[in-house]
């Protein structure tokens, strides 16, 4: 299973800038993954998106957007035909990576717009004295020496963002949980977020969910 998803995700990247968006927000006070409510089949997921899927089987849809200007690849997660998780993998493209920090604080304030300020937020610096050092930190960044992610607590659902770096490039990831499928869905996906991703694990592991309170680390 881990190959066919890396191989249908990587395909569905190349072919992110060809298509139209549907401009969806990412939550809303009525749903807990866009448009979408955990449980919903494939069939139900499918009509609430206004273009056709790039990709669709039993435990995954695809689809194209852009948010806040941003190619945006969104993937909905299902298990047993219902929907469990749903993924965003912001594409940006800087060469100012400076500019990714902006689009981090872009994204989180969207979100917070709907759900306030974060339950947490926390920032990790994997070179010494490098958080004392902000000019340093868009080359950080690209070099995979900076991780930050933010959080919210809903009734039901967990939702985290991510900026990270590698070759250069920023990443910004949001993911959003059913809590009553969050063990079973991290299980059934392990391989896939823990080698391609880099689930927040302070929001989706459940020892570290359950304890979440407001607060904000740096």
């Amino acid at each position: 299973m881990k190959f066919v998803l890396w191989a249908t995700v990587s395909l569905c990247i190349i072919l992110l800038g060809s298509l139209p968006a549907s401009g969806q927000n990412l939550v809303t006070a009525d749903s807990n993954f866009r448009s979408a409510q955990w449980g919903q089949s494939p069939d139900e997921v499918e009509s609430l998106e206004e273009v056709a899927p790039l990709y669709r089987d039993n435990t995954l849809l695809i689809f194209h957007d852009r948010f806040l200007g941003i190619p945006t690849e969104v993937i909905y997660f299902f298990l047993d035909s219902r929907l469990i998780m749903g993924l965003t993998h912001m594409r940006p493209e800087h060469n100012d990576l400076e500019q990714y920090f902006a689009d981090y604080e872009q994204v989180k304030s969207a979100i917070g717009r709907n759900l306030g300020t974060p339950d947490r937020e926390n920032w990790q610096f994997f070179l010494p004295d490098l958080e004392n050092d902000r000019p340093l930190w868009a080359e950080a960044l690209g070099f995979g020496m900076i991780k930050v992610e933010a959080g919210w607590l809903l009734p039901g659902t967990g939702i985290a963002i991510r900026l990270s770096g590698s070759k250069l490039k920023g990443h910004l990831t949001t993911i959003h949980f059913s809590m009553d499928d969050m063990n079973a869905g991290r299980l059934a996906y392990k391989e896939y977020f823990a080698e391609e991703v880099g689930v927040p694990n302070e929001y989706f592991q459940g020892a570290a969910v359950s304890q979440l309170s407001p607060s904000h680390q740096k």
